[in-house]
C-alpha cells in the first residue's frame, strides 16, 4: 500500500486508481474492525469500507510529509 500511496501523492495514479489498487486493504480492514466493534446495526461492511476510503482521501489533501507521522 506504501507503493500506492506515493504513487498519489506524485500525482502519478487518481485517486480512484488508488481506491482500486487498495480496495482489498481497505475491505480487510473494515471487516477487522467491525470484528472487534459492536457497531450499531445500520453500519454495513460496505459503508465502513467507503468511509475509510473518504478518510484517506480528505488525508492526503491536507498530509504534509515534512510534518512526519
Amino acid at each position: 500500500m506504501d507503493e500506492t500511496f506515493q504513487l498519489y501523492r506524485d500525482g502519478k495514479i487518481t485517486f480512484e486508481q488508488f481506491a482500486a489498487r487498495t480496495r482489498a486493504q481497505w475491505v480487510r480492514y473494515a471487516r477487522m474492525l467491525l470484528s472487534r466493534w459492536r457497531a450499531p446495526a445500520f453500519v454495513t461492511h460496505d459503508d465502513l469500507v467507503q468511509e475509510m476510503l473518504i478518510a484517506a482521501f480528505n488525508a492526503f489533501t491536507t498530509w504534509d510529509p515534512e510534518r512526519g507521522p
